[in-house]
């Protein structure tokens, strides 16, 4: 009894390491260079776009860990609300990212990247819901 309870625990403690640790690192990657002053990846002012794709990624990819770890590594298709919930998690997280900059020297907030971060999560939670199945493309009779 006492060993499958501790096995159980360890199993518990492999998943949260496993799935729910790489979006918490992911958000803490975005506090840090959010943080600074300047961004470490030099972006010419000319190109706003490159800047908008780089933020939907880093929301896409931050939106994919959430759905991952919802998962937790089962093969089972995620319910619909899950993707939701990781869609606002990441949305959410990118307006408290903004939000923060408005406090850090050199750096401004802006709507525009709002919803590049939103549209990131938004695309490949769309992506990955359709592509597993849950909704059919076409009504079966």
């Amino acid at each position: 009894m006492m060993s499958e309870t501790i096995t159980r625990q360890a199993e518990q403690t492999e998943k949260l390491v496993l799935y729910y640790l790489p979006p918490l690192l992911c958000m803490g990657l975005i506090f840090y260079l959010s943080s600074r002053s300047w961004v470490p990846i030099p972006l010419p002012v000319w190109m706003i776009v490159r800047d908008k794709v780089a933020h939907g990624i880093m929301y896409g990819f931050l939106c994919y860990l959430w759905i991952r770890a919802f998962r937790t590594g089962e093969e089972r298709p995620v319910r619909p609300v899950w993707f939701i919930a990781a869609v606002c998690i990441s949305a959410l997280y990118g307006a408290t990212d903004e939000y923060h900059q408005l406090f850090v020297p050199g750096r401004t907030a802006t709507v525009g990247d709002f919803v590049a971060d939103g549209l990131g999560a938004v695309i490949v939670a769309g992506v990955l819901f359709f592509r597993q199945g849950t909704i059919p493309l076409r009504q079966q009779s």
